[in-house]
């Protein structure tokens, strides 16, 4: 650890770089996380070893061969003068749409099971129509973290449901006599 570091430690508005795993470093200053073949932080412009932005911290960004696909992507076409065409991959937060060539990383998923859809399968066979509210949350929760389990709450879901009417049509039955 560099003496600056240190020094900056206890200072108000410090942060620590972002833990990251192997290949990757985080930013001193605003905690982002970078691949190892940047040098510079892309989203303040400070530099690895915690050095400030400085007036070519935006040319310093572009020059990490951004535009060079890496050689593992296939591309899906090529256009008529032999460019290759990428698939558009996602959107970026203010809407620009993003190839698949210039993804750094992916997100991973979730290897987890959501407990919601393990306690909904669960009611299904003991308390059906609790399964059906837990189902839904399930589902909900598993479409918003990317978690294991949605098909647990599909079948909580049916069974819940199923459950639920057949003890209905009992329950009529029973009191209709």
């Amino acid at each position: 650890m560099s003496p600056r570091t240190r020094a900056d430690r206890g200072r108000p508005g410090h942060k620590s770089p972002a833990k990251t795993a192997a290949g990757e470093w985080g930013c001193p200053t605003c905690g982002e996380r970078h691949p190892s073949s940047f040098d510079t932080c892309w989203k303040c412009g400070t530099g690895r070893n915690g050095d400030p932005a400085g007036p070519d911290w935006a040319e310093r960004v572009s020059s990490n061969h951004l535009d060079e696909p890496p050689s593992t992507l296939a591309p899906i076409g090529f256009t008529a003068d032999g460019e290759p065409v990428f698939a558009v991959a996602g959107y970026t937060q203010d809407g620009k749409a993003v190839l698949a060539d210039k993804i750094l990383r992916v997100a991973p998923s979730s290897t987890r099971t959501n407990s919601w859809a393990v306690a909904a399968f669960v009611c299904a066979f003991l308390i059906a129509p609790l399964a059906i509210p837990l189902g839904h949350i399930a589902r909900s929760e598993i479409q918003a973290t990317g978690e294991q389990g949605d098909g647990l709450a599909i079948t909580a879901l049916i069974l819940g449901y199923l459950w639920t009417g057949f003890l209905i049509v009992f329950v009529v039955a029973i009191l209709r006599g």
